[in-house]
């Protein structure tokens, strides 16, 4: 029987069609019982192989191609060992290292194919001294005979000649790059995407396909197919068994101990009434599970270089994850969120009952993640910490543009598919079943269905590798002996995801960047330079004027809040305490959102809270009788049935996952204990009932805890010290985030002036000035971190006392022409004359003067003797706000100075226009307007035009649909920067569109 041996999948990337899923249906198709995987130089495919073979019933076989001058080498793991020899080949051939199997190797089989290589053209005996130069020690050798059309059968039986005269027995070994022939076109479209190649040919049969019975038999001998299943039945690699080892945090000490004496110093520490014996009591019982799990290491471990970050002053998070519910974490300082203050539970985070590895994820403030890595590496060593690879696969929308790309299919056809593909979650095929607008491409435009069709053949396919961003594992034993790696530059990368990882024993951390972080410390910082200074640990949770802040639904910039979902709910809910935030993160998902009017309304007592039970008081009544929390679920059953809280854990899980025979067996002993406390059966059953039924909501309390508290922090900041909070949060946000726009009108909501950029003053970041905040110099497009520079070394020497002075000034060094026009229309001379257009026509005079009085230049000094600069006047010009705007917009990419369409109203008898982000919220018709940002005229199914035209202003952007009816209307086109007035009706079905009724051009 036929077993395929090299199969080359898409982990080899853009080199084979076959993603894992495609390769298990040809198996499945063809009765294959087993599978070798081979990709070239690396074992990414490993994991994720093996897993699925298990779940196909196929058995998995582990190999790995080698190219060298002369082979192409396919080496299988025979057992444990031969793994390890295929990992050391990865890396030694990353590494350049030159190897041979000198030595005897009965852990390896090795396949060498020899059609790739002109050797097989030298004589029999060169090519044997080269095989054995290589492979002397490797025990079983084999010549494989690839499939090749009938052209090359004389190469074939030269091969075979070479195996007999040798004593190499010849095995059937097709080279599978994809499913079925007609699939080969699908390599050439992998290939012309990596080399940024086109092509015409859209299809295309090859022979690297799985062969069929009757090839298999009029190509291959009998004994060649039989080989194959020799070769399987030889290899017995189990890849399913851990190879990690827990890092011992300090070898020469107890864990155990040193980890008690740590917590109960750390807990000392703490401000704590200590006279509240549970805090004792509790520290006791979760360093005994920890013990007895053997987890203590790992705690010192996490404890360690958070207390280093926190001593290089790097920010570190509250917590996350389930690790707020633990103690000994924040008696370690780990977390900063007392579990008892805020009823969370140990049992949430660290199960005994499961005994899986804990997982303290840490949050550190983004700009400094790295060094927090380093410390890793420099402390345990290179060969025991790693990164972790992630694969970016081609979606749904890449692929479109992928093939529009290659085949050169027009842009139109490309965009309108790009555009109506929404939901980033649906493949191609999920989209023609879901999606309405791409069906109807689909169904009535030709081109639009020939995109799709050829950008199904390479979806779901490897394009590169990635680094995760938070992952990194640790190892007591150096980790290159146990998994395989990838070495860049500098870097060291498992190449297994990290779910397989975990699976392995491997103790993975995740250490998140996250910028808020770096937005809080830089806003702290700040104001200690204006002699400000706040301790956040110490700051109420009750204060009135966050909550002020909240209930106008100001949260831009917050932590969690920032959508426009949330400030909705802000509205809804009205919070007035700490709680209500927790709650509100909870609450804000799929499925729970439907219970926010509920607890709106209880919480404003216009809705009665029910409580089914009232034992249940103290769980529930928090949350005005609704479940939001996975800790109620935990804490209901523990009170009701008598469940220990590991128990309550596992019922919590079971429930949550509709798990059928689990959840019977915990109903059943969920009714029981409740009987046996007391409580009705059928009052039991309700309640049981009413858990399963918002299991799915519970949120993990913990977490919206840890991140409710980074919330509230930024609140505090930016309720109380605005300008020092928005000088940090526009630092952290690039001007072309479509934030960016909605910060700017929040601080106009908020009265604070957001002042133009100044020559006089050259900050690189936004800074608070004595008017408002100042816009950096380095926003301008065209000014250069060099520009600034000299900008500063200029003004070292004096301050400019007019527009002349600076350009004399700065002409020794070189600034351009276009980089002086781009200071003016940002507005940045403003401080030395009032007039942007008049500086406009006067620049060619301050340069001729620039350029004479350049030898008049004092060295010493930087300045023109007084007296030396001739009273040449400014040439007056009248500004027109129109140009202003437009040039400003050039230059920044948004208006600081003045509005968009300025103070009038009139438009042509339309309403007065409000702005785009109150637009968008409209449900009438409106009227707006705003810059055009992009136009694209398209043709309907009938032939009619009509276009999509995307503004924007000062507060935010809009999509507006132009349809046939109105643009047969228009008498002249549109183009990128003209200014707009609109009006017309949001879309009911793509929120954020609207859809004119009226556009007319008011600037160009």
């Amino acid at each position: 029987m036929f077993i395929p041996l090299h199969v080359t999948t898409h982990y080899s990337f853009l080199s084979s069609g076959l993603t894992l899923d495609r390769l298990f249906l040809s198996l499945k198709e063809k009765d294959f019982t087993s599978c070798a995987i081979t990709d070239v130089h690396v074992l990414f495919g490993v994991p994720e192989f093996f897993t699925l073979a298990k779940k196909n019933h196929i058995t998995p076989l582990a190999g790995m191609d080698i190219h060298t001058k002369d082979f192409v080498l396919t080496f299988f793991a025979k057992d444990e060992q031969g793994y390890k020899d295929l990992i050391r080949l990865s890396h030694d051939h990353q590494k350049g290292i030159t190897w041979s199997f000198k030595e005897k190797n009965d852990h390896l089989i090795v396949v060498i194919s020899p059609y790739q290589s002109a050797i097989f053209k030298e004589d029999f005996q060169v090519i044997a001294r080269s095989i054995q130069s290589l492979l002397s020690g490797i025990s079983t050798l084999y010549i494989g005979i690839e499939h090749y059309d009938a052209t090359l059968t004389s190469s074939v039986q030269r091969f075979r000649e070479f195996a007999n005269m040798f004593n190499y027995p010849t095995v059937a070994f097709p080279h599978i790059l994809y499913a079925k022939p007609s699939d080969a076109i699908v390599l050439d479209i992998l290939q012309a995407i990596q080399h940024g190649t086109t092509l015409s040919l859209k299809e295309k049969t090859g022979p690297n396909a799985f062969p069929d019975k009757e090839s298999l038999s009029n190509f291959y001998s009998e004994d060649e197919i039989i080989e194959t299943t020799v070769i399987a039945n030889a290899l017995n690699f189990n890849f399913f068994v851990k190879r990690g080892q827990l890092l011992q945090f300090d070898s020469t000490q107890n864990a155990n101990d040193q980890l008690r004496e740590k917590t109960i110093e750390g807990l000392q520490n703490r401000d704590i009434d200590f006279s509240k014996s549970d805090y004792l009591t509790r520290l006791d019982d979760e360093l005994s599970i920890i013990e007895s799990l053997g987890f203590s290491d790992y705690f010192l471990i996490v404890a360690d270089f958070i207390q280093y970050a926190k001593k290089q002053h790097i920010p570190v998070g509250p917590g996350r994850g389930s690790a707020p519910g633990s103690l000994v974490g924040f008696s370690l300082g780990i977390t900063e969120i007392d579990p008892i203050q805020h009823d969370l539970l140990f049992e949430r985070f660290l199960n005994p009952s499961r005994k899986s590895m804990p997982d303290i994820d840490v949050d550190i403030a983004d700009h400094d993640r790295q060094k927090v890595v380093d410390y890793l590496v420099n402390k345990y060593g290179k060969d025991r910490v790693s990164h972790i690879i992630t694969y970016q696969t081609i979606q749904a929308k890449q692929a479109i543009r992928d093939i529009g790309r290659v085949y050169q299919f027009s842009q139109t056809s490309v965009e309108l598919l790009s555009k109506s593909i929404t939901d980033s979650k649906l493949d191609l095929r999920g989209n023609y079943k879901k999606n309405p607008a791409f069906q109807h491409l689909f169904d009535s435009e030709i081109e639009c269905a020939e995109i799709v069709k050829l950008a199904h053949k390479i979806e779901g396919i490897i394009r590169q590798s990635g680094i995760h961003p938070a992952g990194v594992i640790l190892n007591q034993t150096p980790l290159g002996e146990a998994i395989p790696l990838l070495h860049q530059q500098d870097l060291t990368v498992a190449q297994y995801e990290f779910a397989y990882l975990e699976a392995q024993g491997f103790l993975k951390i995740d250490i998140l960047g996250l910028r808020n972080l770096s937005i809080i410390q830089h806003t702290l910082l700040a104001m200690s330079k204006a002699n400000m200074s706040l301790n956040l640990s110490t700051i109420p949770l009750y204060d009135s004027h966050v909550f002020s802040m909240l209930n106008l639904g100001l949260n831009m910039g917050l932590f969690q809040l920032e959508s426009e979902g949330m400030k909705k709910a802000l509205l809804t809910i009205q919070p007035t305490q700490f709680q209500d935030i927790v709650s509100l993160i909870a609450l804000y998902r799929p499925g729970p959102m439907e219970q926010i009017p509920s607890y709106a309304k209880r919480k404003k007592g216009e809705e009665p809270v029910t409580i089914f039970d009232p034992q249940l008081q103290n769980i529930l009544a928090p949350t005005y009788g609704i479940i939001i929390y996975q800790e109620q679920i935990m804490q209901i059953s523990q009170k009701m049935a008598g469940f220990s809280l590991s128990k309550a854990d596992d019922f919590r899980r079971v429930i949550s996952k509709k798990d059928g025979e689990a959840m019977k067996d915990l109903k059943d002993s969920f009714l029981h204990g409740a009987v046996g406390k007391g409580f009705k059966s059928d009052h039991a059953l309700s309640v049981f009932n009413h858990i399963v039924k918002f299991a799915d909501y519970g949120f993990n309390k913990s977490h919206s805890v840890a991140y409710a508290m980074i919330t509230y922090q930024m609140a505090y900041l930016k309720a109380h010290f605005p300008l020092y909070f928005y000088q940090s949060l526009l630092r952290y946000t690039s001007s072309n985030d479509p934030k960016f726009l909605m910060y700017l009108d929040e601080l106009r909501q908020l009265k604070i002036s957001m002042l133009s950029p100044d020559i006089t003053k050259p900050y690189r970041f936004f800074t608070v000035d004595k008017e408002g905040l100042r816009a950096p110099l380095s926003l301008i497009k065209g000014i250069t971190e060099s520009t600034l520079q000299i900008i500063q070394t200029v003004l070292q020497a004096g301050p400019f006392s007019d527009f002349y002075d600076a350009v004399t000034r700065l002409y020794p060094y070189k600034i351009t022409i276009p980089q002086l026009n781009a200071l003016i229309d940002a507005g940045a001379f403003l401080t030395l004359h009032s007039s942007r257009a008049t500086l406009r026509a006067s620049l060619p005079n301050a340069i001729k003067n620039a350029a004479i009085q350049a030898t008049f230049i004092d060295e010493s000094t930087g300045l023109i003797p007084e007296g030396m600069l001739p009273k040449m006047p400014m040439i007056q010009a009248v500004d027109s706000h129109q140009e202003n705007v437009e040039k400003e917009i050039e230059v920044l990419g948004f208006v600081l100075s003045t509005s968009i369409l300025g103070t009038s109203t009139d438009y042509g008898g339309m309403t007065p226009r409000v702005l785009i982000k109150d637009a968008k919220q409209s449900t009438g018709l409106t009227t707006t307007g705003g810059i055009i940002q992009s136009f694209k005229q398209v043709k309907t199914k009938a032939g009619q035009s009509m276009a999509f035209v995307t503004l924007f202003d000062e507060s935010d952007s809009i999509e507006c649909v132009v349809f046939p009816k109105l643009f047969a209307t228009l008498s002249s086109s549109f183009n990128k920067g003209d200014i707009v007035v609109v009006s017309g009706q949001v879309d009911k079905e793509k929120k954020g569109s609207l859809l004119l009724e009226f556009i007319k051009v008011i600037g160009r």
